[in-house]
């Protein structure tokens, strides 16, 4: 009986610990695909907006054929200052990208991306 109960033990153990690697594997392989994703993004109208978690500035576009959903773009670096007004209207091309800091969306239709910038101009 003994021997039985120490198999059964020896199992739900290794049972465990099969489960976790798998748990971990699959976020570690969820981050390096998220990590890859990127979008251009060439000669799009936004709206320059501002984070005030991050201290960061963002410019926001909607997604075409869409009444709610929006790309809020998280713009890497610094932005010139003739930029750095809420709700001035730009013309912009640059990289889309998500990572492991990525912060969650805070409504449904949200997007959330960084954003690499190549070009910007006010329109």
């Amino acid at each position: 009986m003994n021997k039985i109960l120490n198999l059964f033990i020896v199992l739900a153990l290794f049972q465990c610990k099969s489960q976790v690697k798998d748990n971990s594997q699959a976020s570690s392989n969820q981050n390096r695909t998220m990590e890859q994703q990127t979008i251009a993004v060439k000669n799009q109208e936004g709206l320059i907006g501002y984070w005030e978690p991050l201290k960061k500035y963002t410019i926001n576009y909607t997604q075409p054929n869409t009444y709610d959903s929006q790309y809020i773009c998280i713009v890497e670096g610094e932005l010139g200052e003739i930029y750095q007004k809420q709700g001035t209207v730009v013309v912009f091309s640059g990289t889309l990208s998500q990572n492991a800091e990525t912060p969650q969306p805070m409504l449904g239709g949200q997007q959330i991306y960084w954003l690499k910038l190549d070009a910007i101009k006010v329109k």
